[in-house]
């Protein structure tokens, strides 16, 4: 992420839901152990992995559009990946609840609570605070900004470029 004031963003989304998760392990009755803390660490990367996307399409969008339309050209983009992406996660973990040892068990409850809590951080109360924060797209200073984060050199932009130029290519 290009924009210091989006990592900072997508820090506080990383502390929300480490904090969470830390709550979470008293509910689920686990013992604060060394699995726990992997499993702690282990949740960056699918926190930065919803939040993460969700973000960066957001900086991606145009910057005439209103922080709301940015979001939801961010959303309906990227939204359904991300969605897809923890719902196959939790259906991959899903017969380890079945497992009886407290390991399986510390495991099962530390990565669902990582996937609901995460996906729930990535696609809801990051997209409010997006619309509520100042955040600027990457391109706010360019006119020529892709629209829904699609590179400007790509597809049918691409052809009509070489049609505007039949000599070259």
């Amino acid at each position: 992420l290009a924009k210091p004031e989006a990592v900072v963003l997508l820090c506080a989304m990383l502390a929300v839901v480490d904090f969470v998760l830390i709550g979470s392990v008293y509910w689920w009755q686990l013992q604060l152990n060394g699995l726990v803390g992997i499993m702690l660490i282990m949740a960056t990367g699918f926190i930065v992995d919803f939040s993460a996307h969700v973000l960066h399409f957001y900086l991606l969008q145009p910057s005439f559009l209103s922080p709301d339309a940015r979001v939801h050209a961010a959303l309906v983009e990227i939204g359904p990946s991300v969605l897809l992406g923890a719902f196959t996660t939790m259906v991959a973990i899903l017969p380890v609840s079945f497992a009886t040892s407290n390991m399986s068990r510390t495991f099962f409850a530390m990565v669902f609570m990582i996937i609901v809590v995460g996906a729930s951080v990535g696609l809801l109360l990051l997209p409010v605070l997006l619309t509520l924060l100042p955040i600027k797209p990457l391109g706010a200073a360019s006119t020529n900004t892709p629209a829904l984060g699609r590179p400007s050199g790509s597809g049918s932009a691409m052809a009509a470029d070489k049609r505007a130029r039949p000599g070259e290519g």
